[in-house]
C-alpha cells in the first residue's frame, strides 16, 4: 500500500544535486521514531548513478540514484517497541543513526494555536510545572521549520528528532505534547510527533496544487502561483517588490499625514498610546486604515559609532519604518519580525517613526512586553515598551489586500509544498490540526476548504482513510448578548460538516477560551480532547469521547425539543438552566429561548414565538453556554437553519 504513491510523489518532488553529494531525509536521525506495523521507507538525495546502501538493524537494502538525485528503499514492518539502528552509506559518505524506536507517529499541523509552545511566547498555564514533570522518553518530537516553496520540496529544514525532558519540552507544540501525553498510555508504545505548524495561515496554503486547482474561487490565485514557480529567487523577489511597490502608491494618496510624521514639529493630531500590543485594545476601537506611531530614543556615548538592531517584532499588516528621515525597512507580512539596522548610531536623541498600515483586523505592533528593543554589538539593549505618540493618517477599510512577499505563508499551495510535501512518505498513525482563525472572514468557503485539505492529505500519504482530528476553534471575542449572525459560529459549523468525512473527528473547545486572547492557555484540555478522540477512533476505547451533539428537531405548536446524541447524563455544567439557545420563527429573528433539560433533550420555547421554525445554539465568537454531558465535554454549537450567514459568498 505504501510502495506505489508515495514513491511517485517523491520522485516528482525531488531536486537534482548537481554536485557529488549523498544526503538522507532529515525525518531521519536519533532517537527518530518509527510508525509500527508498516512498511519503512528511507529516502534521500544523491548525484544521478550513485549506490546507495541503507541498513535499518538486520535489514539492509541498496538501490542507485536516479536521474532526478532522488533514491528511496522499503523495509520490512516492524513490532512496537523495537528499537534499532539505521546507517547510510554512499562510498565515502556514512550516516549513521541510533536509538530509533517503533510506535504511533501523528502529524501535528495547522496555525499559531497549534504552534504556540509550552513556554516562550505561549506559556500555557502552568507552564513552569509542565516543564518540570514532563520528561518521557516515550515521547519525542520533530519540528519542521518554517519553509515556503512554489513546487514541492524534497527535503524538509529540522533539527532532528527530540525526546520530551526539561531542556527540550519549552519548544515543543503545546497542543501536540498534551495529546501526545494522554493518548501513549492508551496506545501503550511510543508517540512520535511530527509537527509542521506556521501562525497566521490559511487553510489553502497548506493544500496541494492539485487539489485547489478544482476549486474555481482559487484560479487566479493557481495563475500566480505558476508564475512565480518559473522564476529564480531573485526573480520571484523582484515580482513581489513591483507588486508591494504599486500596492503601496495606492496606499500613499489615502495618507493625509504622510511624510511629515518624521519631523518633530509636525502638525498632525499627536496622542499618547501603550506600545506594544493591539491598538484597538488600546484606545482605538475598530481601527482599519494607515495610523502613524514614533517614539523619542536615546542612544547613549557608548554606544556612538555603532551598529544598533532595532526589534521591533510583528507588525499588523504592514510597515514603513524609519530612523529619524532615514529608511529602517519596509515589510509586508503581519507575523514576520522586523528586525531592523542602523548601521553606525550617533549618540543623542532621535526618533523611531512606523507608518502602520492594517487592512483589517487588529492593529500595531504585536510583541510582547519586553520583546521591542533596541541593541548594540555587546549585546545591551534599550527597551522600546512604554508611552508612544500616534498619528491616523487614514481610518477605512477600503484597500486592497497587501500583495505579501516571496516568504509569505499565506500564498495558496507554498505550506503543502514547504513543509508537508518533503514530510511523506514517511508512515503515520493520524492527524491533529488545529487551524481555521486566519479563515473566518471566508467562513462558507471554509466547509469545502476543510474537506479538500483533509483528503488532499491522505491521497498524499496514499494509505487510504488515515484518521484526521482536529480542534473546533474555541471561544474568542466579546460576547454580543443578542443573538445574530456570526462569521466565527459559521467557520465552527464548517468543521463540524468535515466530521461527514471517515475516521474523522472533532474536539470542541467552546468553554476554554479568552475573549481578548486568541491563543487560549489551557492546551492541557485541548490536547486531552483530541486524544479522548484518537482513543476512541484508533484504539478502540469505551470512554465517551465526544460532548453532546444535536441529532434531531422536533416541532411542536410552540415548542421545539433538540434531541442529542453523545447526551448520557445531559447536564449544565453550573447547575443552572440551559444557556445559549435562541429560536426563531419564519420572520428569521432570533430570541433567547427559555430552556430545561428532559433526558437526553433539551426543551425551548419563547412567549413570542408561537410556531418555532429554527433554532441556534453557541451562535457567537464567544457565546455563553453550559450543556455538558455526564464526562463534562460541552455541547457542540450549532443550528438547524440554512438561511443565508454573514460570510455567503466572501471568497
Amino acid at each position: 500500500m505504501y510502495r506505489i504513491l508515495p514513491l511517485f510523489l517523491l520522485l516528482a518532488a525531488c531536486q537534482p544535486e548537481p554536485a557529488e553529494i549523498v544526503k538522507v531525509s532529515p525525518l531521519f536521525s536519533n532517537h527518530a521514531i518509527l510508525q509500527r506495523n508498516a512498511d519503512i521507507p528511507v529516502w534521500g538525495l544523491a548525484s544521478p548513478g550513485k549506490t546507495v546502501e541503507v541498513s535499518l538493524g538486520d535489514e539492509s537494502r541498496s538501490t542507485i540514484a536516479g536521474q532526478d538525485s532522488a533514491w528511496i528503499v522499503w523495509f520490512p514492518a516492524l513490532d512496537a517497541g523495537d528499537t534499532t539502528s539505521l546507517s547510510v552509506i554512499a562510498k565515502d559518505t556514512t550516516y549513521s543513526f541510533s536509538d530509533l524506536i517503533t510506535g504511533d507517529v501523528y502529524l501535528a499541523s495547522g496555525q499559531s494555536n497549534m504552534e504556540m509552545p509550552i513556554a516562550g511566547w505561549g506559556k500555557v498555564k502552568n507552564y513552569q510545572e509542565e516543564i518540570k514533570s514532563g520528561t518521557n522518553p516515550n515521547i519525542r518530537f520533530i519540528t519542521i521549520e518554517r519553509a515556503t516553496a512554489y513546487t514541492p520540496s524534497a527535503t524538509p529544514t529540522t533539527k532532528g528528532w527530540m525526546a520530551c525532558d526539561s531542556s527540550t519540552l519549552p519548544g515543543f507544540s503545546a497542543t501536540a505534547f498534551f495529546f501526545a501525553r494522554n493518548i501513549q498510555p492508551v496506545a501503550g508504545v511510543p508517540i512520535g510527533i511530527i509537527h509542521s505548524s506556521w501562525g497566521g495561515t490559511i487553510a489553502e496554503a497548506w493544500t496541494s496544487k492539485s487539489t485547489l486547482s478544482a476549486n474555481p474561487d482559487f484560479a487566479d490565485a493557481l495563475k500566480k502561483i505558476d508564475e512565480k514557480s518559473g522564476f529564480d529567487k531573485a526573480g520571484v523577489d523582484s515580482a513581489f517588490k513591483a507588486e508591494q511597490n504599486l500596492w503601496l502608491d495606492g496606499v500613499k494618496e489615502k495618507d493625509k499625514i504622510g511624510l511629515s510624521a518624521l519631523k518633530p514639529d509636525s502638525k498632525a493630531s499627536w496622542k499618547s498610546i501603550k506600545v506594544p500590543g493591539n491598538v484597538e485594545e488600546n484606545g482605538i476601537p475598530n481601527f482599519d486604515g494607515i495610523i502613524w506611531l514614533r517614539k523619542k530614543v536615546t542612544i547613549p556615548e557608548t554606544w556612538a559609532g555603532q551598529r544598533v538592531v532595532v526589534r521591533l517584532g510583528p507588525i499588523d499588516d504592514v510597515d514603513n519604518s524609519f530612523w529619524d528621515n532615514q529608511v529602517l525597512g519596509t515589510t509586508f507580512g503581519y507575523m514576520d519580525w522586523r528586525t531592523y539596522v542602523v548601521a553606525k548610531a550617533e549618540a543623542g536623541v532621535h526618533q523611531i517613526t512606523i507608518r502602520v498600515i492594517d487592512t483589517g483586523g487588529g492593529a500595531g505592533l504585536w510583541a510582547n512586553p519586553g520583546e521591542i528593543w533596541m541593541q548594540n554589538p555587546a549585546g545591551e539593549k534599550i527597551l522600546l515598551d512604554g508611552d508612544w505618540e500616534y498619528a491616523i493618517g487614514y481610518q477605512g477599510k477600503d484597500f486592497a489586500q497587501p500583495p505579501g512577499s516571496s516568504n509569505d505563508p499565506n500564498q495558496i499551495t507554498v505550506l503543502f509544498n514547504g513543509m508537508i510535501a518533503p514530510v511523506k512518505p514517511y508512515p503515520i498513525k493520524g492527524v491533529i490540526w488545529y487551524q481555521g482563525e486566519s479563515n473566518v472572514g471566508r467562513a462558507i468557503q471554509y466547509r469545502k476548504v476543510f474537506s479538500d485539505l483533509i483528503t488532499d492529505w491522505r491521497k498524499t500519504w496514499g494509505i487510504g482513510d488515515v484518521p484526521f482530528f482536529f480542534v473546533q476553534l474555541a471561544n474568542f471575542t466579546n460576547p454580543t448578548w443578542v443573538p445574530v449572525g456570526s462569521a466565527w459560529a459559521e467557520l465552527r459549523e464548517a468543521q463540524t460538516m468535515a466530521l461527514s468525512l471517515p475516521n474523522t473527528g472533532m474536539a470542541v473547545a467552546i468553554d476554554i477560551g479568552d475573549s481578548v486572547d486568541i491563543h487560549p492557555k489551557n492546551k492541557q484540555e485541548v490536547g486531552r480532547r483530541l486524544a479522548l478522540q484518537a482513543a476512541s477512533l484508533i484504539y478502540k476505547d469505551t470512554t465517551l469521547a465526544s460532548g453532546p451533539m444535536a441529532d434531531s428537531i422536533e416541532i411542536r405548536h410552540d415548542t421545539l425539543r433538540i434531541h442529542f446524541k453523545f447526551a448520557a447524563g445531559l447536564k449544565t455544567k453550573d447547575g443552572y438552566a440551559p444557556k445559549g439557545f435562541a429560536i426563531a420563527g419564519s420572520d428569521q429573528v432570533f430570541r433567547w429561548a427559555k430552556a430545561w433539560i428532559e433526558g437526553e433533550t433539551v426543551v425551548l420555547k419563547h412567549p413570542a414565538i408561537s410556531q418555532p421554525a429554527a433554532v441556534r445554539y453557541g451562535w457567537d465568537g464567544y457565546p455563553i453556554v453550559n450543556l455538558v454531558n455526564r464526562a463534562g465535554l460541552p455541547a457542540n454549537p450549532f443550528r438547524s437553519d440554512t438561511w443565508p450567514g454573514v460570510t455567503e459568498g466572501i471568497k
